[in-house]
């Protein structure tokens, strides 16, 4: 089990990017998909990926097999698939997020072992 207790306390970038995330991702990048970027009521984003597609003239579909990770809404922390982790590092190495990479997104490998736990604040809206 990974301890994530840490990562409450991490504040968001204050770096500014010339382009989000999901743009850096989806268009600079391709091949990814962020699900719910932009939405002001959701605070974690689903990352998926799909080398398989022209990033150009397809999109990355939206299933478990391309689904490697969640990603907070100001882009501070990022839950990974180890799989993917190196390669997502390498794609958003210019973006201040820190890396969280997990064996699974389906079983329990992640916990919080602080008895107070600071939750992260409402900064997407």
């Amino acid at each position: 089990m990974t301890d994530i207790s840490g990562i409450f306390s991490i504040s968001s970038s204050t770096k500014h990017q010339w382009i989000s995330l999901c743009g850096h991702l989806e268009v600079v990048i391709g091949n990814y998909f962020l699900s719910q970027a932009g939405n002001p009521g959701a605070y974690w984003y689903a990352i998926y990926y799909d080398s398989s597609v022209d990033g150009y003239n397809e999109c990355v579909e939206i299933t478990d097999k391309n689904l490697i990770g969640y990603v907070y809404c100001d882009d501070r922390v990022a839950f990974v698939l180890n799989s993917f982790l190196e390669r997502f590092i390498n794609d958003t190495v210019d973006y201040n997020i820190h890396y969280v990479g997990v064996e699974s997104l389906d079983e329990e490998c992640i916990e919080c072992r602080s008895v107070v736990v600071k939750l992260f604040c409402n900064t997407c809206g």
